[in-house]
């Protein structure tokens, strides 16, 4: 016989009532929780063109509190990622961010950056990740970030970089989620 003791959740009326068939325990992911909490975030960044051996520089500048962050790229040929932490840069220009919970006025304490000032990469922490996305007329496009989340330490700055490796002009796109503990 099941008691109070046993696994319970909270009714509309603010009182407990037993979890079962008939009334099962609601759970949800860490991220997802996140959302309803209003500490999550995103960031997106769109560049229409970005010539053959260009590079495109993202900065985040992690505030008070880590961030759990999943950060891709979306690119229109075959690029080289690469990913930096102690990066140092003055300023640039901030690419807004969003509360993924519309209800909530929490801003996020991380920073996302583009075109960085007076950058200095830091140390590498991967180096010549490949984005496969063809290449010249022929080119498909192609996705590489982090299948799982990784922590962002409190206070700290680092560098997502992307090198366009196609042989020709191709559009792309950064995009991070977060939450801030």
């Amino acid at each position: 016989m099941a008691t109070p003791n046993d696994i319970s959740q909270q009714n509309k009326q603010g009182g407990s009532e037993l979890a079962g068939s008939d009334r099962p325990l609601i759970t949800i992911t860490t991220p997802h929780l996140r959302i309803h909490e209003g500490v999550s975030f995103g960031a997106d960044y769109y560049l229409s063109s970005l010539a053959d051996d260009a590079v495109l520089d993202i900065v985040v500048v992690v505030g008070s509190k880590s961030a759990h962050a999943v950060p891709s790229w979306s690119v229109g040929g075959d690029c080289e990622a690469r990913w930096f932490k102690n990066t140092t840069i003055t300023s640039g220009t901030e690419i807004p961010s969003f509360n993924r919970a519309d209800y909530s006025g929490t801003p996020a304490e991380t920073k996302v950056y583009r075109i960085p000032v007076d950058l200095v990469d830091g140390d590498e922490q991967s180096s010549g990740g490949y984005i496969p996305g063809g290449s010249g007329p022929l080119a498909a496009g192609g996705q590489r970030g982090f299948d799982r989340e990784v922590v962002l330490k409190a206070g700290s700055t680092y560098l997502f970089r992307v090198i366009n490796r196609s042989g020709g002009a191709i559009m792309l796109s950064f995009d991070m989620d977060w939450y801030e503990s």
